[in-house]
Parts: structure tokens; sequence; C-alpha cells
């Protein structure tokens, strides 16, 4: 743990001891005197000992940010940002900030793997998962990220959670690789279901086997080209609590029945949040297409 500075306050008890040696006692000032030299190079010897530690950083992320992050599996598991510090964007990276969130200074540390309050989740709602972004986003390569401050950080007063952007890379759906990015975060969000669209290939009879989302045997391809199946629609649930698995399917069936009433005779598949996904806040409804051949 990083400590507060304390090189002034040291020196600064230093130059007390000094000055109190230097007259107590003794009228005599040959006995007493110090060379103004001598004095300077003893404070300054003894400030030299003295580690200087930085402060800690508490200052909140802004948007438009750019930043490296290794992999999906690194943003999967960090629940602090536990990467560099923010890279100048015309340089390669993998992730860019499009909100962040605030919270009171009265909020406890929102630690992992405990539920947050009723007004931390609120403020991620607003910063990190809008309606405006879930609609543009929803089954894309466009992934998002939140990470919030250190407990150390929050301790020095930090009260913001980050929320950023990036790109599944083509390929394996098992894979973890993230694309470089080379726009914007309101180009990114803009452009999703247009150039970031969810499409993969994959073996076997779709009447039988569906989407492979995570599958060394399935690969994410450009929409553009041949594919198995491709995303259609979906829905983020906003239910305060998890309705249970009836209520998802029920959801799942007004999603995906006018994907079925106007592709008549594509097949589709379609998946719903379990309660481990709800929990992670994973809340959507999935309907997947696949042409018949």
């Amino acid at each position: 743990m990083r400590r507060i500075s304390v090189t002034l306050a040291a020196a600064a008890v230093v130059v007390t001891a000094l000055a109190g040696c230097s007259t107590s006692g003794s009228t005599n000032e040959a006995q007493t005197s110090t060379p103004p030299a001598a004095t300077a190079e003893a404070t300054s010897a003894v400030a030299a000992d003295v580690p200087v530690v930085p402060a800690v950083d508490i200052s909140a992320p802004t948007v438009g940010q750019c930043w490296t992050l290794p992999d999906t599996t690194s943003a999967d598991t960090w629940h602090a940002w536990a990467g560099g510090p923010a890279v100048g964007c015309a340089a390669t990276h993998t992730a860019v900030t499009f909100g962040v969130a605030a919270f009171s200074a009265e909020e406890a540390y929102p630690a992992e793997g405990v539920a947050y309050s009723g007004p931390v989740r609120a403020a991620l709602d607003s910063g990190c998962y809008p309606p405006a972004v879930d609609k543009q986003v929803v089954g894309t390569r466009v992934y998002r990220y939140m990470y919030f401050p250190t407990a150390e950080q929050w301790s020095a007063g930090a009260r913001w959670a980050r929320c950023d952007l990036s790109i599944l890379a083509l390929g394996p759906t098992a894979g973890t690789a993230l694309a470089p990015l080379t726009q914007s975060q309101d180009e990114i969000i803009a452009a999703a279901h247009t150039s970031y669209q969810k499409c993969l290939t994959q073996q076997g009879d779709p009447s039988t086997v569906g989407p492979a989302t995570s599958s060394a045997d399935a690969t994410w391809v450009d929409c553009a080209g041949v594919y198995t199946w491709k995303f259609a629609d979906g829905w983020k649930m906003t239910e305060g609590t998890y309705p249970g698995e009836e209520k998802t399917k029920a959801t799942e069936q007004q999603v995906c029945k006018s994907v079925r009433d106007i592709l008549l005779g594509a097949y589709t598949a379609v998946s719903w949040p379990t309660q481990a996904d709800w929990d992670a806040g994973l809340r959507s409804v999935q309907c997947w297409i696949s042409y018949r051949g």
C-alpha cells in the first residue's frame, strides 16, 4: 500500500531540532554558531534520507481517454483497473472511456462479490448502461467494461467508476483478443450494428445446433460475408431483481416473435439470462437467426 508523503513534515522536525541544538544552554556565540553552508548540507542530507512517497491519485477519469486492455479475461476479472495509465488515442489502444459514474461521499466501497447498494446501482445504470447505448450495442462485438477505484483510492476520496468500450476481435468465439480501436467512443457506438454486429460460422445443422458463442469450433466473422448465425434482436430486462426463468423466457417469446414472423423460413435461436448472469449485470434476452440453405 502506498503511503502519504511525510517528507515536508520530517524536514521541518529536523530543522527545528537543529535550531534547538544551536542555541540551547549557551550564550557563547563562538561555540554555538554554525556556518550557513554546513547547516544547508546537514539539512539536505537528512531530507535525502526520507523517501518521497507519491500521494494516492484519486482524480476521476474523463470521457474520451484511451487505454490498453490486454484481453477480455483481464476485463472480466479486474474489479479495479490494473493496467497502465491512459495513452494517447493516436497510439495503439483497445479501450476508450465512454462514461463515468459518480457516487456520493457517504457510499461504502463496492467490494467485489458484494451486492451493490441502490444508489450505486442507479449510478452505474446511468453512467455505464444507459438505455440509449444498450439499444445500439446489444448483440454486437462492442463490449462494455466497468472499473471501480482501488480500495486505497476510495479511502482517499475517489468516488467514481470508469465505463469503457472495447471491440471483440474476429476469430474463435472462445477467444479473448480485442481489436485495436481506430474510432472515438461516439463513432464506435454509432457503427455498432453496421460494422460490429455479431455473426459466426460453425459446423452442425442449425436446425438442431444453436449458435456457439463461446467455442473453439465457432468463429466470429464479418457479417458482410458468409455466416451460419447472425444476431437479430435483443432486449435488456429492467426489473430490479432477477424475475425468474419463466419471466425471462416469456420476454424471449416477445422479443423473438417479430423476428420469426418477418423472417419466415429462417431458424431462430434464443438465449436469456440466468441468475448468475443477472448478478454479473448481463440482463439481455437475445435472438439469433440462421437462414435455411
